[in-house]
């Protein structure tokens, strides 16, 4: 069983696994043996500079190597870290340190200059000399088991972000499950790009680190390059970046017809699967290089990947898995290289068990539950999603098909009532939106109080283009929903976190969206918010 407080002391047993990460000058590649020396480093600077065991400290940090020797240095003195995002930052932050009880917030990294909180003097920066001035009235915290010693953010996308408290226990039965979900072993090298805020992100370093696999830690803007420099075996991403890359390889109608033949043929064997497979071998050769090569799993979620888009790795026989998961219960369910079903999200993961209520809202109950609760939420909110014996409602709808495989339908709180009394969900939907040409991201939504609106960010679309766009738009709603579009809005920019249009964890920001339809769309987001 993986054990946090023998985390650094585990990485010299590993002196073959390296961690790569993008430093100002290039590449930097640091053996295990060393990120253990520079860690160890890095506990006697904390100590000298005031921290100590189980005093609770905020953590800003981009991608890097020295998130990961300040992360791994706090574990190993006990501290208990509140992992925090930029946004945050914009409002009060010293009601939320009070809030959270923070005797400091380091910052890590070039992302945000200390010289911004000059007048907060417990915001300094990690690699800053001299003593760490603690928050005044903080306090050591009254947990000398250490037995939770993380606080993170949910993505926020039905509100405002909730703060949850990690147990130890749930992070170190999860690296476990990580292994035997995905057998990866010494020969692998993981990339991991997405915010280090993100609780899937952290455990997925510490499996890393336990099991002497390589690392890749880099910023989203660097992982092309880093795809080509580092050559991964495992990948993480969500579904727009495989669709992107998917966008690349068909450009012709040709090809795309090959690839759906290639993806859906029920005969693997038959004369036109093997001439399309010998047909599709330059872009298999094509995709794969720009993967780096040696890419044998990559794991996609966080938000509805479009079938098309499965289909195109299915036909280049390239290894794309959805899988589905959640801040407050980490991975709930997932395809494998030994059973997977496009369109579904895979059987339960291991040590998880998943009910379904009769609305269809998916509960699930782990062996050791990943998180615990919400923090300085109302109880009678909180109790709301932890309903009590590890059990979590997820506010997602799905169901089981015969073969145990489970199928998402979207969010109860995404459900769009219609005029006529009728529910969709937006999200099925949506999965066929973005596979029209050109249409790179869409967001259908409520639209007044019984009509439907649609935000979309395409190509650079003429005149003439963008009304064959929503000509399509319009065709696919009507053939889901029987009603046609009431508004349609063309993002000039993508959705991106960095314009709220995205949560941190990259799921629609609905609420955001919405008020991109102008008055009646931000009425809509208003009561939505209430």
């Amino acid at each position: 069983m993986a054990e946090l407080t023998k985390l650094t002391d585990r990485l010299g047993d590993n002196p073959g696994a390296r961690i790569v990460t993008r430093a100002p000058q290039g590449w930097m590649s640091r053996s295990f043996e060393q990120l253990q020396q520079d860690v160890r480093q890095k506990v006697a600077e904390l100590s000298h500079r005031g921290l100590g065991a189980l005093m609770r400290v905020g953590v800003l940090a981009c991608n890097g190597y020295e998130w990961i020797v300040l992360d791994l240095a706090l574990v190993s003195l006990r501290c208990e870290s509140v992992a925090l995002t930029s946004a945050q930052l914009n409002g009060d932050l010293e009601a939320l340190a009070a809030d959270q009880g923070l005797a400091a917030l380091l910052l890590v990294g070039n992302g945000t200059p200390v010289s911004r909180f000059a007048h907060l003097g417990w915001v300094v920066a990690e690699n800053a000399r001299g003593p760490i001035p603690l928050r005044a009235g903080c306090q050591r915290q009254a947990d000398s088991e250490w037995a939770i010693p993380f606080r993170v953010f949910s993505s926020g996308s039905t509100g405002t972000p909730r703060c949850i408290a990690v147990p130890r226990s749930g992070i170190e039965h999860s690296i476990e499950e990580l292994k035997d979900t995905y057998e990866f072993d010494a020969s692998d090298t993981l990339l991991v790009f997405l915010p280090v805020a993100n609780l899937q992100q952290r455990f997925l370093v510490y499996a890393a680190l336990w099991y002497g696999i390589s690392l890749v830690v880099i910023e989203p803007v660097h992982l092309l390059p880093a795809l080509k420099e580092t050559s991964p075996t495992l990948l993480l991403a969500p579904p727009l970046f495989f669709e992107m890359i998917a966008r690349r390889a068909t450009r012709s109608l040709l090809l795309r017809w090959m690839i759906r033949t290639v993806a859906r043929a029920r005969i693997r064997k038959s004369g036109l699967f093997l001439l399309g497979r010998w047909a599709l071998a330059p872009a298999r050769k094509r995709v794969l290089s720009e993967l780096g090569g040696r890419i044998r799993l990559m794991i996609t979620g966080m938000a509805p990947v479009g079938r098309t888009t499965l289909d195109v790795y299915a036909a280049l026989e390239l290894p794309l898995f959805e899988a589905y998961g959640m801040t407050e219960c980490g991975l709930i369910a997932c395809n494998t290289p030994r059973a997977a079903r496009p369109g579904s999200v895979g059987r339960p993961s291991a040590g998880v068990r998943i009910e379904l209520l009769p609305d269809g809202e998916i509960i699930v109950q782990r062996q050791v539950p990943l998180t615990e609760r919400y923090v300085g939420i109302d109880p009678k909110i909180c109790a709301e999603t932890y309903l009590g014996q590890g059990k979590v409602a997820t506010g997602d709808l799905g169901w089981f098909d015969d073969e145990g495989f489970l199928h998402l339908m979207g969010r109860k709180k995404n459900v769009i009532v219609l005029g006529d009394g009728r529910k969709i969900h937006p999200e099925s939907i949506e999965r066929e939106l973005v596979c029209i040409p050109l249409i790179h991201q869409a967001a259908l939504l409520p639209d007044g109080h019984s009509g439907l609106a649609c935000v979309v960010h395409a190509g650079d679309l003429g005149s003439r283009f963008k009304k064959a766009a929503r000509r399509e738009l319009e065709r696919i709603v009507l053939e889901h929903t029987g009603q046609g579009l009431a508004h349609v809005v063309f993002s000039q920019e993508p959705f991106t976190p960095q314009n709220e249009l995205l949560t941190q964890n990259l799921k629609l920001n609905r609420l955001a969206l919405r008020r991109l339809l102008g008055p009646q769309g931000s009425t809509v987001a208003r009561k939505q918010e209430e």
